[in-house]
């Protein structure tokens, strides 16, 4: 006879600052449907902007496949990207080695990529009234499932446009 045990969780929040790693988890623990992850982002993430744009029907894996990573992803852009690039002076290798560390695959757009006009363009993302070009991303796979997300935007306090879910774009 198997045996079933009641099992709580709690989280312990000290201070307002703990609120954005309690939503991260909610999203992976309570299996937070696709349809209300955009709901929960603000509170997940407070650094990020999100573009209206944005589909997970654009990943080639599925929604519970992509979600742990993704969640991973947005928190760390959100919570080191701005950090890292001003403490490394901008220096791009530097920012990767330091996401990588945490697990993460992320790079700018190649030199290539950033002369071809029309690649560019793909990277033009509306937000409001503006266009912000989302030249960073991160990998889940080497060849598919990319979040695009801009530099910190000075007109929106420094936070960070998530611009695109895709599998991958020109270059």
């Amino acid at each position: 006879m198997e045996r079933q045990t009641d099992q709580i969780r709690l989280h312990l929040l000290r201070h307002p600052t703990d609120a954005p790693v309690f939503w991260r988890e909610v999203y992976v623990r309570d299996h937070i449907m696709e349809e209300r992850f955009f709901t929960l982002a603000e509170l997940a993430f407070s650094r990020l902007l999100v573009a209206s744009s944005l589909s997970f029907r654009r990943f080639r894996g599925a929604y519970a496949e992509v979600l742990p990573w993704l969640v991973r992803l947005l928190g760390a852009v959100n919570d080191h990207f701005a950090q890292e690039l001003a403490q490394r002076g901008g220096d791009q290798n530097q920012v990767m080695a330091r996401f990588s560390v945490l697990g993460l695959d992320i790079s700018p757009e190649s030199p290539q990529t950033k002369k071809n006009a029309k690649a560019r363009a793909e990277r033009l993302v509306p937000y409001e009234d503006a266009q912000y070009r989302c030249e960073w991303h991160g990998k889940r796979v080497w060849d598919r499932d990319r979040v695009h997300f801009s530099l910190p935007i000075a007109e929106h306090d420094g936070r960070i446009l998530i611009g695109a879910f895709v599998g991958h774009l020109s270059t």
